[in-house]
């Protein structure tokens, strides 16, 4: 039973060596920030936090030659936003918060091409389209007084993508990208693009 254990354990290491440009499924768990108009006088008095989220994702990264790859992926979002409003904001007697909670689905299409680096190191760059959309919506407030909405939420939204990303060990990988919003949002009284930082870590098996 020990030799079988052994012959197993064996087994298992020795497939776990794999090479950073060869194809694998791929998880990984991602946080990421709105950049918003630090400029404009309504943001500086008002907002306490700019929307940031957690996502989980699952992808294929199928290489077509050694070097580059497509990699289409699905991911699950919630996403958190939180507004200071003021008497000289909207016309309330006091300060008051506000929570926006949106609980979503994406999904992604990128391509990229893979610099290798010893035989398990890789250092990628990608780019590509992603779409989401927001399921549900959860709204709350500190005070009685009715809510104004002064932004407001798409339910689809997308983005073109481009990042890089660090594979090491053969199997673990950190990530970077900037997300460009393809559609506006209302911001006050304009519409406005916002874009996106994400950063990942992440396992290929």
């Amino acid at each position: 039973m020990v030799v079988a254990l052994t012959t197993m354990l064996c087994g298992i290491f020795a497939q776990g060596k794999k090479e950073a440009w060869q194809d694998a499924f791929m998880v990984e768990v991602d946080y990421n920030f709105t950049l918003t108009k630090t400029n404009d006088f309504f943001y500086k008095q008002y907002y306490s936090q700019s929307p940031h989220s957690f996502a989980v994702a699952g992808s294929y990264q199928w290489f077509l030659t050694k070097g580059l790859y497509v990699q289409p992926s699905v991911l699950l979002y919630f996403e958190q936003e939180k507004h200071g409003r003021g008497p000289l904001d909207g016309g309330y007697a006091k300060e008051v918060t506000f929570t926006f909670k949106e609980y979503g689905v994406g999904v992604n299409a990128l391509a990229g091409y893979s610099f290798p680096i010893k035989s398990t190191n890789s250092l990628n760059i990608f780019t590509g389209p992603k779409a989401t959309y927001a399921f549900h919506f959860d709204e709350k407030s500190d005070s009685e007084e009715p809510m104004q909405h002064h932004c407001s939420h798409r339910r689809v939204m997308w983005y073109w993508s481009l990042g890089t990303q660090f594979t090491f060990l053969s199997h673990y990988f950190v990530k970077a990208s900037i997300d460009f919003s393809l559609v506006k949002q209302k911001y006050y009284y304009d519409e406005e693009k916002f874009n996106r930082l994400e950063f990942g870590i992440g396992y290929r098996f």
